[in-house]
């Protein structure tokens, strides 16, 4: 479309075939533009369909475009970004480019996992930094790369569910890799929260029952084969530990949510070099649970390595833990630490926990039952020996 009248123009040409074509411009336009309904390839690394519209000056081809649907993975699995705005610069001289587009991030083909989060696709290629504003029907999108580094990120914020598993939310990027036929969709988030429990589909924390990781951080891999369209995924996520809907128990320490759908095990290094947070999922498994100390109110603290588990039959909600390596003292342990030597009272170690939250109609309530070896330290010329449980209903 080219319009060089200098002003608002709307007529109908009517073709030799007896077609009539509309020609209207708006006041403004009066720059070569083409526009129509097309599907673009960026960089290899997203597919992008919309409303396109496009204009030329000098060596700058501009491109905006709305109702834009970007799709990062391979075959039907990936993420999806949808009813967006989308602005692109291509430098026709060096042919390069820069893109952003915004919308409504979703997760395709993969089922019992859902991500419903906004997000933005930012690429450039141009070699050089932009700052630049473009105009799409339905509003601005900000072109603002502030270095010449090649950037290609789809960065997201909102919710992750894994069905029967946990539900949860997170600040995430991704990035997308290639190898013969492989694609794996790389995401690493921040400020990660993950619930296993009952009670999480009401904004009313109240009715909250089971444990929470919060300020955490997630490594989530999608690994697809473009010849058999076939995906798999691993995640972990690793934060602090909180045990919620129980108002005398509390929990502190550290815990891991991991699955996998791979047939051999996943190792995850969340990026980083410190090796002190890389975790190993197994093949085919879902795990809750770490290193915790859990506190129960005027009685005593448990200290092992807890797993928690979700079954849900009729209307009564259970999540049972389950532990090993236990420690607990009945009596004074001011550091809350087990072996630390200032523990005076009866104690148990090395025992093995079993216990059950529940969730019915009455509310919550809870059992436990810990059995390991008898000591007495602290008191000189007294011991103890054989075998303690520690039991709650």
């Amino acid at each position: 479309r080219v319009n060089t009248t200098g002003g608002a123009i709307d007529r109908s040409i009517t073709l030799p075939n007896g077609e009539p074509v509309a020609v209207t411009f708006g006041a403004t336009e009066a720059a070569p533009v083409f526009t129509g309904l097309v599907t673009a390839s960026a960089g290899g690394f997203a597919s992008v369909s919309g409303g396109f519209s496009f204009s030329k000056s000098s060596e700058r081809l501009a491109v905006g475009a709305s109702g834009v649907n970007a799709f990062i993975g391979a075959g039907e699995t990936g993420l999806q970004v949808s009813g967006g705005n989308l602005g692109v610069i291509v430098n026709t001289a060096s042919k390069r480019f820069g893109l952003v587009a915004t919308g409504t991030v979703s997760l395709l083909g993969i089922t019992g996992v859902t991500v419903s989060a906004g997000g933005i696709v930012r690429i450039n290629k141009l070699g050089t930094s932009i700052n630049e504003t473009l105009s799409t029907p339905a509003g601005e999108v900000q072109l603002n790369f502030p270095t010449n580094a090649d950037v290609l990120e789809l960065k997201a914020s909102g919710s992750l569910m894994v069905q029967e598993f946990i539900t949860g939310s997170a600040s995430f990027a991704v990035k997308k890799t290639t190898s013969g036929e492989k694609t794996t969709l790389v995401i690493q988030a921040s400020e990660v929260t993950a619930f296993l429990g009952t009670g999480a589909s009401t904004t009313d924390v109240d009715d909250d029952l089971g444990a929470r990781l919060t300020n955490g951080r997630m490594d989530f891999r999608i690994a697809t084969n473009t010849d058999t369209g076939a995906s798999s995924y691993a995640f972990a996520a690793r934060g602090t530990a909180e045990l919620v809907g129980l108002s005398d128990v509390t929990v502190s320490g550290s815990i891991v949510a991991r699955k996998s759908t791979f047939a051999e095990p996943v190792f995850l290094d969340f990026e980083t070099a410190d090796t002190s947070d890389d975790v190993t999922v197994p093949s085919n498994s879902m795990q809750f649970g770490g290193s915790i100390s859990l506190a129960i109110s005027g009685f005593t603290t448990l200290s092992g390595n807890f797993g928690f588990e979700k079954v849900t039959i009729g209307s009564t909600t259970r999540i049972k833990l389950a532990a090993t390596e236990i420690n607990a003292v009945l009596g004074s342990n001011p550091d809350n630490l087990p072996n630390t030597g200032d523990e005076v009272g009866v104690q148990i170690t090395s025992a093995r926990l079993g216990a059950v939250l529940y969730r019915d109609a009455a509310g919550n309530s809870y059992a436990l039952n810990a059995t390991g070896t008898a000591a007495l330290p602290g008191i000189d010329g007294l011991t103890l020996a054989g075998t303690l449980s520690a039991r709650i209903n």
